[in-house]
């Protein structure tokens, strides 16, 4: 395949992806989290606690939108913000009890619906869909670096 028809077949599959799991994931839920939000809480509750340059080059947002998204899941107390003790410049992020339970149930609700979209398939289909996937994955994180 020519490197044309692999990027064209790239594109049309990355948007039939988002199309079919992640719009679905992200649709309005129950939650108060917006998507921007729930990234955010995803990398942090994978760490301690992260600073705020650290988090925003995970999230590969501007300043003023990370600013924006901690501001409002501090409000909701999800996370706490605070400065380091050591160089008053370093503000760190870390999610709360709150955070992680609010994460959680963004997680339930969205397997419940990609679940429902998974029906549609054969065990099979499943299986083949998973070792797809694994696949896909495996190659991207090589591509990444």
């Amino acid at each position: 395949m020519k490197n044309s028809s692999l990027i064209m077949e790239i594109v049309n599959t990355g948007r039939l992806f988002k199309s079919v799991f992640i719009k679905t994931a992200e649709s309005r839920t129950k939650s108060d989290i917006k998507p921007s939000e729930k990234n955010a809480l995803m990398e942090l509750s994978g760490h301690k606690e992260l600073s705020m340059s650290v988090l925003n080059k995970k999230l590969s947002v501007s300043k003023q939108q990370l600013t924006a998204i901690t501001g409002s899941l501090r409000k909701k107390r999800y996370v706490e913000r605070y400065t380091d003790d050591k160089n008053l410049r370093i503000a760190h992020v870390r999610i709360t009890n709150e955070g992680r339970k609010a994460l959680k149930d963004t997680y339930s609700e969205a397997e419940r619906k990609l679940t429902d979209k998974l029906e549609c398939l054969s065990s099979g289909e499943r299986k083949e869909l998973e070792s797809s996937i694994i696949t896909l994955k495996k190659l991207l994180e090589k591509m990444n670096g």
